[in-house]
């Protein structure tokens, strides 16, 4: 039977076609957003960034400069002046995000994506997001726990709490704020967004995260919180990873950060 304009048509057959074409058409955007998924994936395990090892190694140069400089001032300043200090700590998160946004971005002309400004894209990874802060303070009690009962005092964290309180009612809840808002930002930009993926080419993925881990822990200067740090900068980094979204370590790491400093007051 042929097919015209005067054929016979079965009825209901024009909306199965629509649906079968609906279908398809869904079935085609599916099989591109997963492709497209596949290929972040394995940009990112190739280290397939903008930057290079050279510009790692600059960035962490004038970090541990710019961190030197800020730590040689701190020790100027007169004992028991917490106001003096705050300052000090603001500079040195803007020096990171400064560094992360120059050679993760405007140096490199890389889009913002490279840096993992992307959405979240599952409730599963959401709920990756609010389980690794957790994991993180087991794993710091676990360290407090074995260093406590090895008598090693010296490695043991320092406690923030009275340091905010030191600084007056007005200054105390912005440091807290920053604690929570910009230090996320600043670090998670540039150690996981940055260095952790400038790090995977030469590195691969276990040595990346391995050593901007050990960076991020020496970065926070104390030595009772390298291990800490270290340890939460490994959750951090097979977070982004994981997610191929910058969003999910800074959510992370400013959830940590509010808990401790709720525990801590």
């Amino acid at each position: 039977m042929g097919i015209g304009p005067h054929a016979p048509q079965t009825p209901g057959a024009l909306p199965l076609v629509r649906q079968r074409a609906r279908g398809e058409g869904k079935s085609r955007i599916a099989r591109v957003a997963v492709g497209e998924g596949r290929q972040e994936t394995q940009a990112i395990a190739s280290g397939a960034v903008a930057w290079g090892l050279r510009d790692v190694l600059v960035a962490v140069a004038l970090l541990a400069g710019g961190a030197a400089a800020l730590l040689g001032a701190a020790r100027l300043l007169p004992p028991g002046t917490p106001l003096l200090l705050f300052p000090l700590i603001i500079a040195e998160e803007l020096l990171i995000l400064g560094l992360a946004l120059y050679f993760g971005h405007a140096r490199s002309r890389a889009p913002w994506q490279a840096l993992g400004f992307r959405p979240l894209r599952s409730s599963l990874h959401m709920v990756m997001t609010v389980m690794t802060p957790a994991a993180s303070l087991l794993a710091t009690g676990l360290y407090v726990l074995v260093i406590g009962h090895l008598g090693l005092r010296s490695l043991l964290p320092p406690s923030v709490a009275p340091v905010f309180r030191g600084l007056g009612p007005v200054l105390g809840p912005l440091a807290a704020s920053s604690a929570v808002l910009l230090a996320p930002l600043a670090e998670e930009l540039f150690f996981r967004g940055f260095l952790l993926q400038g790090l995977l080419r030469p590195l691969g993925t276990w040595g990346a995260v391995g050593v901007s881990s050990l960076v991020f822990g020496i970065s926070h200067g104390a030595l009772g919180m390298v291990i800490p740090a270290a340890l939460a900068g490994m959750l951090l980094g097979a977070l982004f990873l994981r997610t191929r979204s910058i969003w999910a370590p800074i959510g992370a790491h400013a959830l940590q950060n509010a808990i401790v400093l709720s525990l801590g007051q």
